[in-house]
């Protein structure tokens, strides 16, 4: 069952030390749980920092 849906999008001048991310976390029912920037995504994007902050098979990383 799906319980929420998040995303980062990549934007000019906005978050210069996470290489301009930013980032969503939606509920199911539509309520936002968090946005912008955020200690979770950004600590954990920040293990892939020299990957653009993105996770993908060529980091190894777990894809979340």
């Amino acid at each position: 069952m799906l319980a929420a849906v998040t995303a980062m999008v990549k934007t000019e001048d906005f978050n210069p030390d996470h290489n301009n991310w930013w980032f969503l976390k939606r509920l199911t029912d539509g309520t936002v749980q968090a946005e912008g920037r955020f200690a979770g995504c950004e600590g954990c994007h920040g293990t892939v920092a020299a990957n653009d902050y993105l996770f993908n098979q060529g980091t190894g990383g777990t894809g979340q």
